[in-house]
């Protein structure tokens, strides 16, 4: 998540370091979002992403081949690493302009997100959905407080 206009995201051994910014309104503007391969100094990926202070995610897989770009929509994108490649793509509830989405958790191989955010029924929520697809594999019970940490 975005924290004072810059979410930071390191690789399990530190071998790559994610860096994006978030706009000053809210989703508005795309915003720059970088990936450095630190043991070459290469920029792996640039590109950009719409997140706010409180939404969106960055996250590697376990074994450094991927990392995980959330939208604060609940657009995701997987790119593969060290090429910078999209893998593959999702929404997880189409047409949504809601900047709450986030990744709350991410399985070691990317299979699994803890997600919070707008769900295909509409509604906002959390839930478990596939890291490949964005489709929701289980809602969880909707508490009255939104989850800040998970493990899967």
């Amino acid at each position: 998540t975005a924290k004072n206009g810059f979410a930071r995201a390191v690789s399990a051994t530190g071998r790559y370091v994610a860096v994006g910014s978030s706009p000053p309104i809210v989703g508005r503007e795309p915003t720059p979002l970088r990936v450095l391969d630190t043991t070459t100094g290469k920029l792996v990926l640039d590109t950009t992403w719409q997140v706010s202070s409180r939404a969106g995610g960055l996250h590697f897989t376990a074994d450094e081949l991927r990392v995980l770009v959330l939208n604060g929509d609940g657009r995701g994108a997987w790119y593969r690493l060290p090429s910078g490649d999209k893998a593959e793509e999702w929404t997880v509830a189409p047409g949504s302009k809601v900047w709450s989405a986030r990744a709350v958790s991410v399985s070691a191989d990317g299979g699994r997100v803890v997600f919070h955010g707008r769900l295909p029924t509409g509604a906002t929520g959390d839930a478990v959905i596939d890291g490949k697809t964005g489709a929701v594999v289980r809602r969880l019970d909707n508490p009255p407080y939104q989850p800040l940490a998970a493990a899967l």
